[in-house]
């Protein structure tokens, strides 16, 4: 799977207790879900026309 700037959905699961060793992993029980998460930033960049635009200067004395 390709991680990209889309919404990705992962699912966990993680216990209450650390683990003492490698063979000693708890149960989670209701400790799971999944959520829909952005992993990397979003390309913001929208085209925009600029004959479109207006502008104008402010200038200070």
């Amino acid at each position: 799977m390709e991680i990209d700037d889309s919404t990705m959905r992962l699912i966990y699961a993680y216990s209450d207790k650390d683990p003492t060793s490698q063979d000693d992993l708890e149960y989670h029980f209701q400790n799971r879900g999944s959520k829909s998460v952005l992993l990397l930033q979003q390309n913001n960049r929208h085209l925009v026309d600029k004959s479109s635009l207006l502008h104008w200067d402010v200038l200070s004395p």
